[in-house]
């Protein structure tokens, strides 16, 4: 039996699992608090019955202060295979890389991110961390 495609929407933001373990979020507007509330606990969600390769398009979302520390503070490590984002402006990708490195340096989060322009270059990149995974496990 074929898995069922999960499904989310809150505001104009969307979120979906493509089995078997990505999960692709696609920010439509700008990301506030109670947004970044729904996304993280729809990655708990996912990621309490299997982590997952997050792919993040931000498009033009900008994510406001307390969005961003809200995220810092909930994420969990385990939930996550990857992260990779699509898109974004200068001032978003920096942002995004400053929190990974943040999370980083604080030794909680050896999630490997990417940072990419397109869909199939975010897809390329989910591969190469299944791959980089696979032979580190072996």
């Amino acid at each position: 039996m074929a898995e069922q495609k999960q499904e989310w929407s809150f505001g104009k933001h969307r979120i979906w699992l493509e089995p078997p373990d990505v999960l692709v979020v696609k920010y439509d507007g700008d990301v506030r608090l109670e947004d970044a509330r729904r996304a993280m606990e729809i990655f708990q969600e996912v990621g309490s019955r299997t982590p997952f390769h997050a792919l993040i398009h931000f498009g033009e979302a900008d994510m406001d202060k307390d969005a961003r520390a809200h995220m810092m503070q909930q994420a969990r490590a385990e939930w996550f295979k990857g992260i990779v984002g699509v898109g974004g402006n200068m001032v978003q990708r920096a942002i995004s890389k400053s929190m990974m490195v943040a999370l980083y340096i604080t030794g909680k989060w050896p999630v490997e991110s990417d940072f990419v322009e397109t869909e199939a270059q975010a897809r390329a990149a989910i591969t190469r961390q299944r791959s980089k995974r696979l032979n580190s496990a072996a």
